[in-house]
């Protein structure tokens, strides 16, 4: 199970240097690829203030290796020396313990803001507006052309007396529309 831990550590190795500081990149010769990236980008919210100096640096550089030496060192202290199991589920007393057990409760978040009423959503068009909206407003055009051809029909039957009629019919209503 280490091992994709060692490799990512690996990996970060060799991404530090992308980023490397000016202090010690320039004598080594890493370059600095990340330095203007964004240039251009936003340009009325960017500000570009050049190289901070030397002893800004050494010291960021020497403050970050300080904090992740701690880190190290009370990790071991904790897990090694003192061999301190990690507790189970139902010995967590601390809020701020339980409060990361529970990975800030975003999955509960995710579920109540966005999952519930999707679902909810989802169950109202699968219960009402497919059946009662779609599924009606598509049988009841069938319904209205199945309607208007049985009327047509009526018209269209091959006697040439209806015909004659209709067109006197239509002729009358011309006139008089005129009129």
């Amino acid at each position: 199970m280490t091992t994709p831990l060692w490799v990512l550590a690996g990996l970060s190795v060799v991404a530090g240097f992308i980023g490397f500081p000016h202090a010690v990149g320039h004598s080594i010769h890493v370059g600095h690829w990340l330095d203007h990236f964004l240039e251009g980008m936003n340009a009325g919210t960017m500000v570009y203030h050049g190289d901070m100096p030397l002893i800004t640096e050494v010291a960021l550089m020497l403050l970050a290796t300080a904090i992740a030496v701690a880190g190290i060192m009370l990790a071991r202290q904790i897990y090694v020396v003192k061999a301190t199991a990690a507790l189970e589920d139902d010995e967590i007393k601390s809020d701020v313990h339980r409060l990361l057990k529970d990975k800030y409760r975003i999955d509960e978040l995710y579920d109540t803001l966005v999952r519930k009423p999707l679902d909810a959503l989802s169950r109202w068009f699968d219960g009402i507006a497919e059946p009662k909206l779609i599924d009606g407003l598509v049988n009841a055009s069938g319904r209205w052309t199945r309607g208007v051809g049985q009327g047509i029909r009526l018209l269209h039957n091959g006697r040439m007396f209806i015909y004659m009629l209709m067109m006197i019919a239509a002729l009358v209503l011309m006139l008089l529309s005129l009129l």
